[in-house]
C-alpha cells in the first residue's frame, strides 16, 4: 500500500507593521551640462521610508507589468504581491525576511528580490514627489541595456522626465559597499548614456539608480541611491527670474505618462471599464499623434 504523506504548512506571521527603512548610501554622478534643464533642482534623496505590505505589494504589481497588461492581470498581481510579501517578510517595524524565504528555489528567491528592489525603488520615488510613472521599454528596442522607469511630477515638472533604474538583492554576503557599488554601477550603465535624450515622454533631465538589499536571517536592509549631479552656479550673479509650474499641475504633466500612471491605477482597483476608457482615450491620440507633444 503506497503510503501517502501530508505536508502541513505554517502559516506565515503577518506582516502589519509599517516598516521604517532610510536611505543608508548616497552619490551623485557628474554631467554636463548641469543642470540638464535651467532651473531644475533635484529633492533631497536622503530620506526614510516608511511604508506597509499593501503599499509595497501595490508599487511591485505596477513595476511587474507593462502599459497594455490587462486590468484583470494587474489585480491578480497586486494580490499575489501581497501573498509574496506576507509570507516572505517578517512584521515589525524594522524590515527583515521571514524564514520561509529559505524554502525558495534559487531562481525565485533571485525574482522576489527584484521585486522587492523595484516596489521599495518605486515607493522611494513617490516620496520624493515623482507621482506619473510608465515603465522605460520605450527607451531602446534594441538589446542595449537601459533603465527600468521614468518619471514625471514633482521637482521636474516643466522640465522632462527622470529615469530610474532598480536593483534588489536578498543574500548572505550582501553588505552596504556591495549596493552602493551595485548602484553606481547600473548608473553608469543604464542610465547616464540616456541623459538628455528626448523620448514620447519627455526628455530625460535627471537620472537615479537605486538598489535595496538584505540578509536573510538577518534584520535591516540597506538603500543606495545614485543619482545625477547638479552643479552650483558660478559666481554670484543670479539665474533670471522664472515661473515654475506647480507640482502637479495639468499643464506641468505629459498626457500619456499621466494615462498610463492611471492605467495601472484603476487596473489594481479593479475597475476594468475605467481602464478601457483610458485605453480608448490613449489609442486616439497614439494614432492621432498628440500623446508625443501634447499636454493635459
Amino acid at each position: 500500500m503506497e503510503r501517502v504523506v501530508s505536508t502541513v504548512l505554517s502559516a506565515p506571521a503577518i506582516w502589519r507593521s509599517d516598516k521604517t527603512v532610510s536611505v543608508t548610501g548616497h552619490t551623485r554622478h557628474r554631467h554636463s551640462p548641469s543642470p540638464i534643464s535651467a532651473g531644475f533642482k533635484p529633492p533631497n534623496a536622503g530620506m526614510t521610508l516608511i511604508f506597509g505590505p499593501s503599499a509595497l505589494a501595490a508599487s511591485i504589481a505596477r513595476t511587474a507589468t507593462l502599459r497594455d497588461a490587462p486590468p484583470e492581470m494587474l489585480a491578480s498581481w497586486g494580490n499575489r504581491a501581497l501573498t509574496e510579501v506576507e509570507w516572505l517578510v517578517d512584521d515589525g517595524t524594522t524590515f527583515a525576511l521571514s524564514q520561509h524565504v529559505h524554502s525558495l528555489a534559487d531562481a525565485e528567491r533571485t525574482s522576489f528580490a527584484g521585486h522587492i528592489g523595484a516596489g521599495v525603488a518605486d515607493l522611494l520615488m513617490n516620496a520624493l514627489g515623482y507621482t506619473w510613472r510608465d515603465n522605460a521599454s520605450c527607451l531602446s528596442r534594441s538589446l542595449a541595456p537601459h533603465a527600468d522607469f521614468i518619471y514625471a511630477d514633482g521637482a521636474v515638472s516643466g522640465h522632462g522626465v527622470a529615469l530610474t533604474e532598480a536593483h534588489g538583492s536578498f543574500a548572505a554576503n550582501v553588505t552596504s559597499a556591495g549596493t552602493s557599488r551595485r548602484a553606481k554601477d547600473k548608473y553608469l550603465r543604464q542610465v547616464k548614456p540616456y541623459l538628455a535624450v528626448v523620448f514620447p515622454h519627455g526628455t530625460v533631465i535627471h537620472g537615479y539608480s537605486i538598489a535595496f538589499a538584505s540578509r536573510p536571517g538577518s534584520a535591516g536592509a540597506f538603500l543606495h541611491v545614485a543619482e545625477t549631479q547638479i552643479s552650483k552656479p558660478r559666481g554670484k550673479r543670479r539665474p533670471p527670474a522664472q515661473m515654475d509650474p506647480v507640482p502637479g499641475s495639468a499643464e506641468a504633466t505629459p498626457t500619456s505618462l499621466a494615462l498610463s500612471a492611471h492605467r495601472s491605477n484603476f487596473s489594481l482597483m479593479n475597475a476594468p471599464s475605467v481602464v478601457q476608457w483610458i485605453d480608448w482615450i490613449r489609442n486616439e491620440g497614439e494614432s492621432g499623434g498628440f500623446c508625443e507633444v501634447a499636454r493635459l
